[in-house]
């Protein structure tokens, strides 16, 4: 190992190493719902719990949402290993998978951790089922079988339930057969659905070929691991046979099977002169051979004579060599050494069996053997040693049985494998078992066991459960053979996940390594991490090495807290009658420092804090500890949380379906202090209303390295008798409703039942009987349905239902439930803008339609006297929660930029305005600087590789950030650093990398440099950097295609204005305008394209601002044109957007500095409004008025499916700009004919009715397909895209199935607003490209039900759109 390598090697390994395991309370999450975070922190190597360390540096918190967009970045606090935090996710959030990253700034030796989780709309099942595949592979002509597990949600089997199986297979059913969970029995009530994609494979199987220790070596016995996957990377099951190109050869007949996960393994002995590969037999129809790797001469072959090892076992192998040596075998944790042993092979081709010594050490170990250690390696495998013990958790509750609201006191006692009692720190949580079995069985996260010692090793870690402990997840069957039960015990799963997810070949810890895009997994695996950016904190007051030990206060309704040194560390307990405990809990402090370095005026780099520096020698009592100032430093912890039911809550009435019940990131188990009694924790909390599980979870650790978890107690709440209402996520106006009401009655008496249902507030009404008795006899299940129509447009109205039993009142169950109203229809626009002069009229005459949605019609009639008025009208639709990628985050923050930028320089501004748009800003700000890339700059998703035009765009927005706020330049510089690097002198234009996923790399190459000079010139770079760019864009300028372009010469013009060079500005100033591009309207036109590639409004609006930006630095020259420019600007201003983000950014751009050139006097007068020849209103202003003049709504003047005539007159005063529109939607759509976007979307049903207008029919329970195409009208490509498809109320989207469509890349990202608008995105489309797929759908409650409408449109020129019309259907109620 050369001094280069040994340096880095020491640099990264010479530190203490700690792992970082994230679980959280569930796996799925609604919008508004809490998600509550704990990690748990352990040694790399001996899995003991982390204390203070001087290198580890700070934990962060982050937050990513379904397109990589940080939305919540926050420091954590510590007690003692535990890190803990919650977030609430906005109501508002979209759907799709999100992830949880913990990072360590600022230190080395802990790599950044993350888990995922899915955020979405559902209902929680009642019945929770398991549906899996006997094979994991299926092709023409086999038989597929299947298995059904079903268990109700409060506990309990629907013995004798009607099961449907139904298959589906290219739009059209091939299956339907009836089944019963059992016999003799008879079950009514509740309707579930259980759907997974059939793995059927034609053709072609992916096979991954892992020979054990590297490489096959010809003339001894060689291991070979594989794994099948299919093509959305899912396992699939084969049969085979090896074969070989020698008929000769001695390997015939090895059959090779899959046995878990699509992984298995077989051993052979290559031969000379021979090629293998594996020949499949079954799924049938594939006839394309898996061809081995080419086998070696010159090798050594190495064997795992056991699946995994005890504790302190050796571990015993097998090596076999073609050729004579003397090798060095080594055994390894991580890089370091355990053991080694030279093997001597006097013969070639000759077996030797070696045992190493594992010296104690467990979990994964590598074993190499080098033919010059530490030089050349020859082979190496991991191998797996299980630790020596573990914790064993009990779980004793205080009752036998629950019913809702119930308080419930638990125990947890912990043991070892001896029986004995032993002291244990562990996290906890208690959750609805419903919601854990909505996600597949495989799928579900790790447990820390798994976590700690397996999830950094693997690539993939389906099914984590069965690797460490088969015993507790194999299937209960009482039949299992012994061969299976010895299987088991040999851990087969584990040693195929090692052999194929684990498999790797000689990493060697270089530079290279950390420089390669997927380096966070080697950085995991390795436990390397050195966290590069040491400004960690933004305020240079606060030191790292003098942070007092301090205390933080959890409130109720929020875990960013605030902490000082004068704080003690006092724990209160408290209950309250609200949702949750927390408790105040030690944070993390850093450890105690050098006192030279205490007393430093500056803190120190991160490099020269570790270098430790002498103490020097005092008397100790010539030296007091200076006092810390004090300092605050908001971290986030979240305590406990314990689940409590509302005082006022009565028996029998349920409206509390809270998930999780506990959440507590640390609990101790301590002995008793004379040792004699047994070791407990004790806690409690109260049940919520819903009669379901709720299955506990515990992670736990001591201080001797002992690891452990348990999952399989579970809690039932039930009540005797009970009903359960089943409602749709969300609805629309004119939806009618069936609500089935499952009723169960588990007395052993008949119950005389009276159901009644109350809507709360408006918004549905019912159809028919809001009341039904009847009998519902002793131990039976049936259900009711209720009907009801949705009448009005609201947020949430609320359903409630009650039963009671006549001859028995108290015998009572009361259910509400909320129900999301959405309105519906298309849009529909009537817009009209001018400049109204002194003493004038205005009239225009439109036709209303006649089939306007109810509660979608409004009016607006604004004039403004001044551009600024614009703004402030503006201002309210600008302060908005920043969202989605890069671009979409920009539609919010640079808008919020300009409005602060507003509220600087303009009195009488609304103070709640400038706070609220602030915080929206700083959270802007946090979510943008999430997409910088790896390697540098910035993408639409964060991404590599980065974006040379997008970058561009953000250097401009954070310079302009950087006028109202706070940003970090060490970032911004390195921005600037990256995009120079894209700068190729000879050329003199940076260059574009044309692999880069965004539309922006398309445009032509002298727009997107232009557009990079200004935006750097913005940023006060200096000239000489710029300067052969400059030369390039002049030389362009003068060149036909460009030397008429107004947006590029603008550009430029620009540019040289930032740099001085006001002759060749204005010069080109004066040529913009020499060349006619100004139209009648005031616009500017005679631009080919911008930046975005934009057309029509956009690219005018686009134009017309730059080029206003351009004039306005030689106003008196040009004022007329540039006020004829504003008056088009500022009357095409739609709810506070002048088209797409950057038309919007360019035109704020210009209206605020048009406001600093110019001021105007306001005059005396009035407008009038008059309505088909009739006088609305008349409002009067005077010459100190400067806010828009808005007239009321007046929609209800206007006449439906006739012609009407609008005036505007204005009386004195002085000319202004007006603009009128009229918003509705309608059910009628209209696509634009400038789309360049087609898309056809069909709801496939079993009775398909061709026309989509009608109303298609599914029963209830079943599941169908939507199939979309896209298609690119043009022969271009064009850029980024977007298709959203609505879905009606009363059906589900299958989640799984949009995760494996996009690892095929048919979409590059998905979302989902609420239940109804599934999202999708593609960077680009090729031209003429066609994309073809299908969503499945469920039919989940009964009803009749129309969908938004379904569009698709570029990005950029989201003015036009292709329309679909809604998709409508009748979900028919299923009548067992």
């Amino acid at each position: 190992m050369g001094n280069n390598e040994s340096k880095l090697l020491k640099e990264y390994t010479e530190v203490e190493r700690f792992t970082v395991h994230i679980s959280t309370d569930k796996h799925t999450y609604k919008p508004g719902e809490k998600i509550f975070i704990r990690a748990i922190i352990l040694d790399a190597f001996n899995h003991k719990p982390f204390e203070n360390s001087m290198y580890c540096g700070f934990p962060f918190l982050k937050i990513k949402g379904p397109k990589n967009d940080i939305l919540f970045e926050k420091r954590l606090g510590r007690e003692k290993n535990f890190l803990s935090g919650s977030w609430e996710i906005p109501k508002t959030a979209s759907g799709g998978e999100y992830t949880i990253e913990i990072v360590y700034k600022n230190g080395r030796g802990i790599p950044n951790s993350i888990r995922k989780v899915t955020v979405k709309s559902y209902s929680p099942p009642r019945l929770k089922n398991e549906l899996e595949f006997i094979q994991k592979a299926y092709g023409a002509g086999d038989e597929v079988k299947a298995s059904l597990f079903v268990e109700r949600a409060e506990g309990g089997f629907p013995e004798g339930a009607n099961v449907t199986a139904i298959a589906r297979l290219d739009n059209e059913e091939v299956y339907r057969g009836d089944y019963k969970i059992d016999k003799n029995g008879k079950y009514g009530g509740v309707i579930e659905n259980a759907s997974k994609t059939l793995p059927i494979i034609l053709k072609k199987l992916d096979v991954n070929i892992y020979p054990e220790g590297g490489d096959l070596v010809n003339g001894v016995k060689c291991g070979v691991y594989f794994e099948a996957t299919t093509p959305t990377g899912d396992p699939a099951d084969f049969e085979g046979i090896l074969i070989s190109s020698n008929k000769e050869d001695i390997n015939k007949n090895i059959t090779i099977k899959t046995i878990h996960e699509g992984r298995g393994r077989f051993e052979f002995i290559p031969q000379s002169n021979s090629e293998y590969s594996i020949q499949i037999i079954k799924p049938s129809g594939i006839t394309i051979p898996i061809n081995l790797p080419k086998s070696k001469e010159k090798g050594i072959s190495l064997i795992s004579n056991k699946k995994s090892f005890k504790y302190n076992e050796s571990i015993s192998i097998t090596l076999s060599s073609s050729f004579k040596g003397n090798f060095p075998v080594c055994l390894y944790k991580k890089e370091k050494l355990i053991t080694s042993k030279n093997v001597k092979f006097n013969q070639a081709n000759t077996t030797q069996e070696i045992k190493l010594d594992t010296n104690g050490n467990d979990g994964v170990l590598r074993i190499t053997v080098w033919e010059k250690q530490d030089i050349e390696p020859l082979c190496e495998r991991i191998i797996f040693v299980h630790p020596n013990d573990e914790i064993l958790f009990e779980v004793i509750a205080d009752k036998s049985s629950y019913c809702p609201g119930d308080k419930v006191t638990l125990t947890i006692k912990s043991k070892n494998k001896q029986g004995k009692n032993i002291e244990c720190d562990f996290g906890i949580t208690i959750t609805d078992d419903s919601i854990y079995k909505m996600k597949e069985k495989r799928e579900r996260p790790a447990r820390l066991p798994s976590m700690y010692f397996l999830e950094n090793e693997v690539e993939h870690f389906e099914d984590c459960q069965i690797y460490l402990s088969p015993e507790r997840d194999k299937n209960e069957n009482e039949n299992e053979n012994e061969n299976e039960k010895e299987k088991n015990e040999e851990y087969e799963e584990l040693d195929l996940l090692l052999g194929t997810q684990g498999w790797r070949r000689f990493i060697k810890i270089d530079n290279n390594l950390f420089q390669r895009d997927d380096k966070e997994k080697f950085e995991r695996m390795l436990v390397l991490y050195k966290y590069e950016d040491n400004e960690v904190f933004k305020d240079r007051s606060i030191k790292p090495q003098t942070l007092p030990q301090i205390i933080t206060k959890v409130t109720e309704s929020e875990q960013i807290v605030e902490q000082t040194n004068e704080q003690t560390n006092e724990q209160t307990n408290e209950e309250t009658d609200g949702k949750s405990i927390e408790a105040p809990i030690l944070s993390e402090a850093p450890p105690p420092m050098k006192q030279e370095m205490a007393k430093q005026k500056q803190s120190l780099p991160m490099e020269d804090f570790e270098k430790k520096p002498k103490k020097k020698k005092i008397a100790a009592k010539s030296r007091r500890r200076r006092p810390m100032k004090k300092k605050k430093i908001a971290l986030l912890f979240q305590r406990v949380y314990a689940h409590r039911t509302n005082s006022l809550r009565k028996p029998g009435e349920r409206s509390d379906f809270t998930n999780t019940l506990f959440y507590s990131p640390y609990l101790s188990v301590i002995r008793s202090k004379d040792q004699t009694s047994e070791s407990f924790a004790k806690f409690t909390f109260d049940l919520n209303d819903s009669v379901s599980s709720f299955r506990i979870f515990i992670d736990g650790c001591n201080q001797n390295g002992l690891l452990g978890y348990y999952d399989s107690f579970v809690i039932d709440s039930k009540e005797p008798f009970y009903l359960e209402p089943r409602l749709p996520l969300e609805v629309s106006f004119g939806d009618k409703i069936i609500v089935p009401v499952a009723l169960v009655n588990s007395l052993p008496s008949d119950i005389q039942l009276s159901l009644e249902t109350e809507i709360l507030n408006k918004g549905i009404i019912p159809i028919g009987e809001s009341k039904w008795n009847d009998i519902l006899k002793s131990q039976m299940r049936t259900k009711h349905l209720f009907e009801f129509e949705v009448e009005q447009i609201l947020e949430t109205t609320s359903l409630k239902i009650t039963g009671i039993d006549d001859n028995n009142p108290s015998l009572k169950d009361q259910v509400i439930r909320q129900l999301e109203i959405k309105p519906t229809g298309f849009p529909y626009d009537i817009n009209s803008s001018g400049f109204l002069k002194s003493n004038s009229k205005k009239k225009f005459t439109f036709e209303i339609p006649d089939d306007i949605v109810e509660g979608s019609f409004t009016t607006y009639c604004c004039i403004f006297p001044s551009p600024m008025a614009t703004l402030q009208e503006s201002m309210k639709s600008l302060i908005r929660e920043p969202y989605g990628c890069f671009e979409q985050t920009s539609t919010t923050v640079y808008p919020l930029t300009m409005a602060q930028q507003y509220f600087k320089t303009h009195v009488g501004v609304d103070p709640s305005w400038i706070l609220e748009s602030s915080d929206k800003l700083e959270r802007g700000y946090k979510r943008l600087i999430g997409y910088e890339c790896k390697g540098g700059g910035f993408s639409w998703f964060g991404n590599s590789p980065a974006s040379e035009a997008l970058t561009a765009m953000g250097i401009m927005e954070f310079t302009d950030l950087s006028s109202v706020m706070n940003i970090d330049f060490t970032m911004l510089n390195r921005t600037k650093n990256w995009l120079f690097s894209r700068f190729n002198s000879e050329k003199r234009i940076f260059e574009l990398n044309p692999y880069a996923p965004d539309h922006l790399s398309h445009s032509p190459e002298q727009i997107t440099n232009a557009y990079i000079t200004w935006a750097l010139s913005e940023s006060k770079i200096e000239y000489s950097r710029l300067e052969k760019v400059i030369e390039y864009l002049l030389e362009q300028s003068k060149e036909k295609e460009w030397e008429e372009d107004s947006y590029f010469l603008a550009l430029i013009s620009l540019s040289l204005f930032n740099f001085g060079l006001n002759e060749k500005s204005l010069e080109l100033n004066r040529k913009i305008i020499s060349i006619k591009s100004q139209e009648e309207d005031g616009s500017i036109s005679k631009s080919k394209t911008t930046i975005t590639s934009s057309r029509g409004f956009d690219l005018k609006m686009e134009t017309t601002s730059l080029v206003i930006l351009s004039l306005l630095n030689f106003h008196e020259e040009f004022a007329e044109n540039i006020q004829f420019a504003m008056n088009y600007l500022t009357t095409n201003c739609k709810g506070g957007n002048f088209g797409s983000t950057q038309s919007t950014v360019l035109a704020l751009k210009a209206i605020l500095k048009f406001d600093i050139k110019n001021s105007k006097m306001m005059k005396e007068g009035s407008i009038e409004l008059k309505i088909n020849e009739e006088s609305i209103e008349a409002i009067g202003f005077d010459e100190k008025h400067t806010g828009p003049i808005l007239f009321p709504d007046f929609c209800k003047e206007l006449k439906k499916g006739k012609e009407n005539t609008v005036e505007l007159e204005m009386i004195d005063g002085i000319g202004m700009p007006y603009v009128f529109q009229v918003n509705l939607t309608t059910n009628k759509p209209k696509s634009d004919k400038e789309c360049l976007i087609e898309m056809k979307s069909k709801l496939i049903t079993t009775n398909q009715n061709e026309n989509q207008n009608e109303i298609q029919k599914i029963k209830q329970g079943e599941s169908t397909e939507i199939e979309v195409i896209i298609r690119n009208k043009t022969d271009k490509v064009l850029p980024m895209s977007i298709a959203i498809i609505g879905l009606p109320g009363g059906m589900e989207v299958r989640y799984e199935k949009l995760k494996e469509m996009m690892k095929q890349e048919i979409f590059a990202f998905f979302e989902m607003f609420g239940s109804r608008e599934l999202v999708f995105y593609w960077y680009n489309l090729k031209d003429k490209e066609e994309i073809k797929f299908n969503i499945d759908v469920i039919a989940s409650v009964p009803g009749i039900y129309q969908g938004p409408s379904s569009r698709a449109y570029i990005y950029y020129n989201n003015e036009y759109k292709c329309w679909n019309e809604p998709f409508k259907i009748e979900i028919i109620p299923d009548e067992r």
